[in-house]
């Protein structure tokens, strides 16, 4: 019987010396939150630049006070992000949403070519 079957490369592959699953990654990246990872900001969606007159400036402040709020002081960066998600997280990301779709709808419109519709249609 060969000894280098394909279940045994797979177990080899996720389980031996040079494993794939026995990678770790180091202290400093281990501990960093994915907005951290990605470059973001650590409250993602959260957006410090809106200005005021934009029309998720009112539910990104919202979700801000929420992360700084005092019960969730001392929390770690990610039981902030849950203890937020709901209402606040959710409905900036709804309406960041909204404005993206808006905008892409406008640009597509003055990007195509209008023509007549037909009355029949």
């Amino acid at each position: 019987m060969p000894q280098d079957t394909y279940f045994r490369r797979a177990i080899n592959w996720m389980y031996g010396e040079d494993a794939y699953l026995q990678k770790l990654p180091t202290k400093d990246l281990g501990g960093k939150h994915i907005n951290e990872l990605l470059g973001r900001h650590p409250y993602h969606p959260y957006d410090p630049d809106m200005k005021a007159g934009e029309p998720c400036y009112e539910r990104n402040q919202l979700f801000y006070e929420c992360m700084e709020a005092e019960h969730v002081e001392g929390y770690e960066l990610y039981q902030k992000h849950v203890a937020c998600y709901y209402p606040y997280k959710v409905d900036l990301m709804k309406c960041i949403a909204k404005e993206k779709r808006r905008h892409r709808m406008e640009v597509e419109a003055l990007q195509s070519p209008t023509l007549p519709r037909s009355e029949n249609i």
